[in-house]
């Protein structure tokens, strides 16, 4: 199943590329906003360390791509964040735009500025972020996240 999820993360991702300018929903959409929405909760719950969030918007086989770690399932995304003991002092999604696949699949991009510091380690201050969002049984869960440092 994990294989299964990646190779859907990465064909979506790749399918995303290719879609035209007019299928990127932009604010008034209303999938759209509530997944820019659904990035931001997922955003604020990492900077108060509340894995609730997580436990309801992961999907059980997600995968996590940052920092050059790979991550695979929703219990071991978690024991990674719980592990990090991740200082947020503030954080600032920009340019987040919503790439629809089928009525079902999302791609949300956006860049994003932080100052955080996990594991002792200084963050990135910006990255560029890709997320992929499905809908099981009408909920909106995280399928893959890959986050890149942008350096200046």
């Amino acid at each position: 199943m994990k294989n299964r999820v990646a190779a859907v993360a990465l064909c979506v991702v790749a399918m995303a590329l290719a879609l035209p300018l007019d299928r990127v929903a932009m604010a008034g959409d209303e999938v759209g906003d509530e997944l820019m929405a659904l990035e931001q909760k997922m955003w604020q719950a990492w900077a108060k360390g509340d894995m609730a969030v997580f436990e309801k918007y992961l999907h059980e086989d997600s995968v996590s791509l940052t920092s050059g770690s790979v991550i695979w399932g929703r219990a071991d995304i978690i024991e990674s964040f719980n592990e990090a003991k991740c200082e947020v002092r503030s954080f600032l999604l920009e340019d987040v735009k919503a790439h629809p696949i089928n009525d079902n699949t999302v791609i949300l991009t956006y860049s994003a500025q932080q100052d955080a510091t996990c594991s002792g380690e200084k963050l990135a201050p910006k990255l560029l972020a890709t997320t992929v969002w499905v809908r099981e049984g009408g909920q909106w869960q995280v399928a893959n996240y890959q986050e890149t440092p942008v350096t200046d």
